[in-house]
């Protein structure tokens, strides 16, 4: 019996873990949303979210939720679905979307995200690390479901049982529990025979990058995901799903089309909450073009002589450090990431280089194809008002790249280093490569990093 395909399906993944108040603020302020404003029949809308952690693997249960009428315009989310997945992995996600697409056939796919990011990666757990001796580094419970580091048991304060292993790149790289774009970009395209999402929406942190947005060009038509911090409280879900009940035929140019501007309208009223925010809406359609003119970009660097390479480097610490795309933290200080605007540190090379005309017409027109590629952006006040020297928006433009500092240490930095660099266990990514091998085997911006650290 064929099934009833739907106009639009909105798929939501949470992913969250215990202690996590952040993200449970804003689990139950989306659900309220949804409840609230309902669907008509012609869409179709599933919560996915994590339930429990199987006591010996990395499987997790998970229930699927749809949103149904149970009485004149009441609407609730209903329990129709339990499985086990690994949702760190490609074949989890195969496994679960293929039987969302298997029961819910759509002409129109939007899915959306909340959870943690770093880059290249989300639905990250915590990590915890222990020394040689297996012992806490970090202060924290270490329990089934996080990053795991030696195998063997461990107890903490007597109560947490756990598998741990000794802190090393190799292993830390291999263990790390997070779903890479291109592991889901793989799930995407295999689960949906080969459809496109119309629209994938991220409340994860700093994943508006161009590498993301080259594994996902394939799989994705429209990207929306922050380029910096996502520290308010979601989308504005309630005016995506009102609009949906509109205009049953709405296209996603349409839905998108005041995405932005309903975003901040939610948001308004709740000060902070819109301070340190840095989103981007990108059409994924122009990266076959914003490719190339990367990669002569990229080719450009990589022939620069060491010295020119070190001028990159000063102006990287004296300037790019100034304005990289996260904002002050209020707790510590600045804070330098891995991560950097990519248009603004293509207008810093112009300024170093006035003299490389290929280089200066390389950057013209890949700036000239990312303006139509880019449909939709906000920058939070915080980051106007932290722009003291530089003359706008703290130089967010839209998409980040990577470019670390060679000393920085932490979480993040840990991450995106091991998407780069990092050896992940074979059944993780095909042919053991790195999770961002497709971007790093068809782009020259990794040999430019190497050649970049070289010189720091």
């Amino acid at each position: 019996m064929q099934k009833y395909r739907h106009n639009w399906l909105i798929i939501f993944v949470i992913h969250d873990f215990e202690g996590d108040s952040h993200i449970g603020n804003i689990d139950k302020i989306i659900k309220d949303e949804i409840k609230s404003t309902g669907l008509v029949s012609s869409h179709a809308f599933l919560l996915i979210q994590k339930s429990i952690t199987h006591p010996r693997s990395t499987e997790i249960q998970t229930v699927v939720k749809v949103l149904r009428e149970i009485s004149g315009g009441n609407y609730d989310l209903v329990e129709i679905n339990k499985q086990y997945f690994d949702f760190h992995s490609e074949r989890g996600w195969f496994k679960l979307l293929r039987w969302v697409n298997d029961n819910f056939p759509a002409n129109h796919i939007c899915l959306n995200v909340l959870s943690h990011g770093a880059a290249f990666g989300i639905l990250g757990d915590e990590i915890t690390r222990v020394d040689s001796e297996g012992v806490l580094t970090t202060g924290q419970d270490v329990k089934f479901g996080r990053t795991a580091f030696i195998e063997k048991r461990f107890i903490h304060s007597g109560s947490t049982d756990a598998v741990v292993y000794t802190e090393g790149e190799e292993d830390y790289c291999k263990t790390i529990q997070m779903l890479w774009f291109s592991e889901l970009s793989e799930a995407i395209r295999d689960a949906f025979n080969g459809q496109k999402l119309d629209i994938l929406i991220l409340n994860n942190c700093y994943v508006q990058s161009f590498e993301t947005g080259w594994i996902l060009c394939d799989q994705v038509r429209y990207l929306v995901a922050p380029e910096a911090w996502f520290t308010s409280f979601g989308y504005n879900y309630e005016q995506l799903l009102k609009n949906l009940n509109a205009n049953p035929q709405i296209t996603p140019e349409e839905l998108l089309a005041n995405f932005i501007n309903e975003f901040k309208k939610k948001w308004k009223k709740r000060p902070g909450n819109l301070e340190l925010i840095g989103i981007s809406i990108v059409d994924l359609i122009f990266y076959n073009e914003m490719k190339r003119y990367f990669d002569l970009i990229a080719t450009i660097l990589v022939n620069m002589s060491d010295q020119e390479i070190r001028m990159i480097v000063q102006a990287r610490q004296q300037r790019i450090d100034n304005v990289s795309n996260l904002p002050p933290d209020f707790h510590s200080g600045s804070v330098r990431v891995a991560m950097i605007d990519l248009i603004y540190f293509y207008e810093v090379l112009v300024d170093l280089f006035p003299e490389r005309v290929d280089l200066y017409n390389n950057i013209s027109e890949f700036s000239i194809i990312f303006r139509r590629a880019l449909i939709g952006q906000y920058v939070g006040g915080e980051y106007i008002k932290s722009d003291a020297v530089l003359e706008k928006k703290f130089n967010l433009h839209g998409v980040s790249v990577f470019l670390p500092f060679n000393t920085e240490e932490s979480k993040f930095n840990d991450v995106v280093n091991c998407a780069y660099f990092g050896k992940p266990v074979i059944d993780k990514i095909r042919g053991n490569a790195i999770p961002l091998f497709l971007f790093t085997h068809q782009s020259q911006w990794d040999d430019f990093v190497l050649k970049y650290l070289k010189n720091d």
